[in-house]
């Protein structure tokens, strides 16, 4: 049955004496770009011409798809190789070279089972992680960050992950990868962002989605729950002196006491004073000379702000 002009379709026991009866033998397959895929062969031999041979068809498909997709592309006898190009990327394609007379070509189920296949190379991405949105977490210092995951037509190899990267005006602020399409990325909430990600496969990045993130979050100076207060302690007892305050974002603190700054000291197993980690100093045995006007000093990029604690040291039985 003819498809189309000098094309026809058999099975092995037809009778078809005038059309080639046989493919070529490929002897080179190499896919040299991600797209394209080079091929030699051997001339069809003259057993199975079958009258006078005119040229080749090179004929290719995707493996994924019906036979009646094939495509061909013509090329003189004395042709021994040949590239395709425009292919998909990290696709399987059955390959073969086939010869015609003045009454066309044929293709039956041996010939199909005969062809070649190979593999293009694996490309970049071609596509952006679709509907990416990015917010703010204010209360945990964090910008969370998801998206879609990158469609399978367009990743053209195997997904190695995602790339994310973070920028703050022009400065790249992070800079990392993931397997998920759902991160959190903690950072200082009270500036505003540009979030991109590309999925990247082993050639490398694939195009960027991009989203910009302003921040609604409620910063300002540090503020103190109080401007002063004050404390007795015993002699011997360990003290705690608090930094307590509201504001973001979060403020460096140091200590001071009658003007000067206080550094961790220690002089005992007994005796030691440090700044913990949430701000509050840390005495671990009050002596008297403990006793007097302590200042925390509280500074972030909106402002600075202090708060004093006054300490006194009763001595005596206890």
């Amino acid at each position: 049955m003819a498809s189309q002009t000098g094309q026809k379709y058999g099975e092995d026991n037809e009778s078809l004496c005038e059309i080639p009866s046989d493919i070529c033998e490929v002897t080179k397959l190499t896919s040299p770009t991600p797209t394209s895929i080079y091929m030699e062969w051997k001339p069809l031999p003259p057993e199975t011409h079958n009258g006078v041979l005119l040229g080749y068809y090179v004929m290719y498909l995707n493996v994924k798809e019906v036979v009646a997709n094939y495509q061909r592309e013509l090329v003189s006898l004395d042709t021994r190789s040949y590239t395709i190009i425009n292919l998909k990327p990290y696709s399987s394609y059955y390959c073969g070279v086939i010869g015609f007379t003045s009454m066309g070509f044929m293709i039956t189920p041996t010939m199909v089972k005969k062809a070649s296949s190979w593999q293009t190379q694996e490309d970049k991405p071609s596509s952006p992680p679709p509907k990416l949105k990015a917010a703010f977490v204010c209360d945990r210092y964090e910008l969370r960050a998801m998206w879609d995951p990158l469609g399978v037509k367009n990743i053209n190899g195997k997904l190695l992950g995602y790339r994310v990267l973070l920028y703050h005006g022009k400065l790249l602020y992070k800079n990392f990868t993931t397997t998920t399409t759902s991160n959190a990325i903690t950072l200082d909430e009270c500036k505003n962002y540009t979030v991109k990600v590309a999925a990247y496969t082993s050639p490398g990045d694939g195009p960027f989605s991009a989203v910009y993130v302003t921040s609604t979050c409620p910063c300002g100076a540090p503020e103190p729950f109080y401007e002063s207060r004050s404390i007795v302690t015993k002699e011997g007892n360990a003290t705690r002196l608090l930094c307590e305050y509201q504001g973001r974002p979060e403020p460096t603190i140091y200590w001071l006491r009658h003007g000067q700054r206080l550094h961790d000291e220690n002089k005992s197993v007994e005796r030691f004073t440090t700044q913990l980690a949430n701000g509050t100093w840390y005495i671990s045995y009050t002596e008297k000379q403990d006793r007097g006007l302590y200042t925390c000093v509280l500074n972030n990029t909106y402002g600075v702000a202090t708060t004093d604690v006054s300490v006194t040291v009763s001595i005596g039985e206890y």
